[in-house]
């Protein structure tokens, strides 16, 4: 199985609950205010959009404690996807006996092709040490979809934090853009990209979670032409609506603003999202 260390941050830390609704997960890395949350109602609907709203079987790949609930709620079954036990039970809490629940590795799924009509994976994808295994796991999303249905993968983009993050002052803002400067060089030397994968960077200290994306157009490469788009899924961080963002008219009307810009113009804010909503079309003419 690829990364160990990410499936026992779930199993030892993650997948703790907090409250009845909270886990260590959701402490960490989001922002639950209710305000906030109207704009994240926004993601979760362009999530909803792409996916056939109806169908026989929703696979929910690496679901955590967390399965998807509201976009599977008119599937005859919800198959839960992951390699964390802590999470599978906790999904089978919730879900009970409308879910199907499998400890695989997404990279290397135990499914014949073509047998699900929604697939989503949230969140996952870019804590899976390696570029080629993230690109496996991939072509495995690809592998999953029935003809003529879709794929929904929230994957990070790392162009937003390296080059455009919201929380940094005008310090941080000039040495990043020193270093895209640098960045651009390097590529026109044809040195490697500094998303190239390091010896040993899958190792992180006990307790914390690996993450590293790449940028998202390289999913293009490896997937047949046309099958892929790359979506913004929403540019605000939780890092800065924790420290800008307040209940007041002002916020609320800001963070309204920014997602009629996300709806309206997917593409073009994509290569600047902190979040991208990649969607992984099949063929139609695909059989079972």
């Amino acid at each position: 199985m690829t990364g160990d260390s990410v499936r026992q941050f779930y199993d030892e830390r993650g997948w703790q609950p907090v409250d009845a609704e909270t886990y260590v997960d959701t402490q960490l890395y989001g922002d639950h205010r209710p305000f906030v949350m109207a704009y994240i109602a926004r993601t979760k609907a362009r999530v909803a959009a792409v996916l056939a709203p109806t169908g026989r079987l929703f696979l929910d790949l690496g679901c955590g404690a967390r399965p998807e609930m509201a976009l599977s709620s008119a599937y005859a079954r919800h198959v839960c996807v992951d390699f964390s036990l802590a999470g599978l039970s906790e999904a089978r809490r919730k879900l009970g006996e409308r879910g199907l629940y499998v400890m695989a590795d997404v990279t290397a799924l135990p499914f014949a092709p073509h047998q699900f009509d929604a697939v989503v994976s949230s969140h996952v994808i870019y804590h899976i040490p390696g570029q080629a295994n993230q690109a496996r796991a991939f072509r495995e999303v690809h592998r999953m979809i029935a003809p003529g249905r879709a794929a929904a993968v929230l994957y990070a983009n790392p162009y937003h934090v390296r080059y455009l993050d919201l929380t940094w002052g005008w310090k941080e803002a000039f040495h990043n853009a020193r270093r895209l400067l640098g960045d651009l060089a390097a590529r026109l030397r044809g040195r490697p990209h500094w998303a190239a994968d390091r010896p040993g960077e899958e190792i992180v200290p006990a307790g914390e979670l690996f993450y590293k994306a790449y940028p998202p157009p390289w999913v293009k490469r490896f997937l047949r032409p046309g099958a892929t788009e790359i979506r913004c899924l929403g540019w605000l961080t939780r890092p800065f609506t924790r420290r800008w963002c307040r209940d007041t008219a002002f916020w609320r009307g800001f963070l309204r603003a920014v997602a009629w810009l996300e709806d309206r113009l997917p593409h073009l804010l994509a290569a600047g999202a902190n979040y991208v909503l990649v969607v992984i079309r099949a063929r139609d003419e695909a059989r079972r």
